[in-house]
């Protein structure tokens, strides 16, 4: 329990960040599950949440937006570093490992590595509105019910504050990305928004005991945050 009190919050940080970066670079492939279309970064996104409001209640407002930009500009100083490896000519010993993947040229390994670590542009600044967007949204609704509830109903704001700012990001994402990054039709980006939404919020109602494990944890600790007017 001692460890919310000390490193806690740094760890967090730090998870919290690694998941972002994870879905930027890994989320924009779409799988089946069962025949419903679902972004790869259904996987890792919603614990980004899920880790703000813990954040929020735990340790206050301020802290959790501190790491929602610590998380903003790892994401930018990733993708420059990406960019700057992509860019960079490939040496003809890169073919011993282009091999092992069955390439049959050091040149089709690298458009197949850009392929893979180089977001479209209009996909990155997407991404990076939506969640800056959204995290702001969760952690002031976050805050707000906290204050008005005095305390009570961990639940409700957990998952009230994971309803409207996982809508915002789905739709500003789904929207900028399918639409004119990917050129989808918009049936299709119909589709996948209700089906990639639908399943954030399963997942976020799904972490609810965890949640309360966590808090609690805390407030044995005394490390929760006070009610304060914000």
């Amino acid at each position: 329990m001692h460890f919310l009190k000390g490193k806690g919050y740094l760890v967090f940080c730090c998870i919290f960040c690694v998941l972002l970066v994870l879905t930027n670079i890994l989320g924009l492939k779409i799988f089946s599950f069962f025949g419903i279309p679902l972004p790869s970064a259904i996987i890792t996104y919603p614990i980004t949440f899920i880790l703000s409001g813990l954040i929020t209640e735990i340790y206050g407002k301020d802290q959790a937006k501190f790491m929602v930009f610590l998380g903003f500009f790892i994401s930018f100083f990733s993708y420059f570093i990406v960019s700057i490896v992509i860019s960079l000519p490939p040496h003809p010993y890169w073919l011993a490992e282009a091999n092992s993947f069955q390439y049959h040229s050091v040149q089709e390994y690298q458009t197949a590595f850009s392929a893979t670590f180089a977001g479209h542009k209009i996909s990155v600044f997407a991404s990076m509105l939506a969640y800056l967007c959204a995290q702001l949204v969760d952690i002031f609704v976050f805050s707000k019910i906290r204050l008005r509830t005095k305390g009570r109903f961990l639940w409700l704001r957990s998952n009230l504050s994971a309803i409207i700012s996982q809508l915002v990001d789905t739709t500003i994402v789904s929207t900028l990305v399918l639409a004119f990054g990917l050129n989808m039709h918009w049936p299709e980006i119909i589709a996948l928004i209700f089906s990639t939404y639908f399943f954030k919020i399963a997942i976020s109602a799904s972490a609810t005991p965890f949640v309360y494990l966590i808090v609690g944890m805390a407030r044995k600790t005394k490390v929760s945050q006070p009610l304060v007017s914000t």
